[in-house]
């Protein structure tokens, strides 16, 4: 079972991101873009774990005290390894960087650090005039979207016919 903490985007937030995204989807057909549903910020993934809940207790003592917080989203960007990801980037916030550095310690793992994204597409990696042009229209790109973060979700990630599904296994309101 693999397990990841995440904040579970607002419907409304999905929603707009969704539709501001939308030019991008018909232009880019050919990329793998990520459901609306699915939207997500990852905090910390686990390793293999055989039940979720041998570590729902431990995450809630972590957020015992945790307060609610905003995020607000600055653009979109990319990184590539095997593949291009294109992601919405958010405004650096100290709250969840606090949370996400303490859920470090307390669930130590190998994971490289994370930057706080949206997956929003993925594509195979272009021609290099491909490539220019792909990121001369991402620097170009506003993303207007801010929501309150009020929970997080613990999530299970289930590969089904090539495709990843998200199911919630629990929520931990913030304060």
């Amino acid at each position: 079972m693999r397990l990841f903490l995440a904040i579970d985007l607002p419907s409304t937030a999905k929603k707009s991101l969704n539709e501001q995204l939308q030019d991008w989807q018909e232009e880019y057909r050919v990329f793998n873009w990520v459901r609306e549903e699915n939207y997500h910020i990852i905090l910390h993934t686990f390793n293999e774990i055989l039940q979720p809940n041998s570590i729902t207790e431990k995450i809630k003592e972590v957020l015992f005290d945790q307060t609610n917080f905003y995020l607000y989203a600055i653009r979109l960007d990319f990184f590539m390894d095997q593949q291009i990801t294109i992601y919405v980037d958010f405004r650096k916030e100290q709250k969840l960087q606090a949370l996400i550095d303490t859920l470090g310690i307390a669930f130590p793992s190998k994971q490289k650090e994370l930057v706080s994204h949206v997956a929003v597409a993925r594509c195979r990696i272009p021609s290099k005039q491909q490539y220019f042009v792909i990121k001369k229209k991402i620097e170009r790109s506003d993303i207007d979207m801010s929501f309150q973060v009020k929970e997080l979700s613990l999530f299970e990630s289930v590969l089904s016919q090539k495709k990843q599904k998200y199911n919630k296994v629990m929520t931990f309101p913030l304060l």
